[in-house]
């Protein structure tokens, strides 16, 4: 896990304008799980046995498929599976977040959401944003080291106990290869609009009372949750 279990019912408690500092040093406190995970490991690039991986428990270490998996390359997709029994609540927002030295791109315009049975089902992106060092955790050596977020809110809820797939394309790989930890985090709503109840916590970029929009205050004093749900260990050859 990326964020200790805690943080979970802390980000709840929190008042509805939040700062920068805030947030910052929340993250960076309660993210020492991921102090001591080694840079190098093996893994495959494509769904498959990780041999060893510095992550305690081995189900939190999620599936995921590459088109291609080479450095460099300009047009890779990445196929982000999060398996049902790791959706605990309905899911209104969905956080990537990766470290500072991964040098790749994202096609924020090209991201899709599946659902369900292989998938099939699609949840439309109300938008994406992207937050450079959105957290930092330090690491046994007692340097920070640095994570950026990628954001993505949907115009529904998915259901809980339901597979999803975050689908990038266009993914331009970083021109070094190497092994790289991919958090994957779920925001869910505590309490819906009583006018909307199937409506998502969030719907545009100025009302969202998530990570990726540190100093806008909650959208009705609505309460929130930031689950950490497991590693995708990604490696580009």
């Amino acid at each position: 896990m990326v964020f200790s279990q805690k943080f979970s019912s802390v980000l709840s408690k929190l008042p509805s304008k939040l700062s920068r500092t805030q947030i910052f040093s929340g993250l960076a406190a309660v993210g020492v799980l991921l102090a001591g995970i080694p840079a190098a490991t093996f893994a495959q690039s494509n769904p498959g046995l990780v041999i060893f991986s510095g992550v305690g428990n081995r189900s939190n270490i999620l599936n995921y498929h590459l088109k291609d998996g080479r450095r460099n390359v300009r047009d890779d997709r990445y196929k982000l599976r999060i398996p049902a029994n790791k959706i605990e609540n309905g899911v209104s927002r969905l956080i990537v977040s990766y470290p500072d030295y991964y040098e790749g791109r994202f096609n924020l315009d090209r991201i899709e959401v599946g659902y369900g049975e292989r998938y099939r089902n699609k949840v439309e992106v109300a938008y994406t944003d992207l937050q450079e060092e959105c957290y930092a955790i330090e690491n046994q050596n007692g340097r920070r080291d640095l994570y950026h977020c990628l954001n993505i809110s949907l115009e529904e809820t998915i259901e809980a106990e339901t597979p999803i797939e975050i689908k990038l394309s266009q993914v331009r790989n970083p021109w070094q290869g190497g092994t790289f930890y991919f958090g994957a985090h779920t925001v869910s709503c505590l309490d819906r609009d009583r006018e909307q109840p199937d409506s998502s916590c969030f719907s545009d970029p100025e009302n969202a009372p998530s990570v990726g929009r540190l100093d806008t205050p909650f959208r009705d004093a609505r309460r929130i949750q930031l689950a950490d749900v497991g590693v995708w260990i990604l490696t580009i050859d």
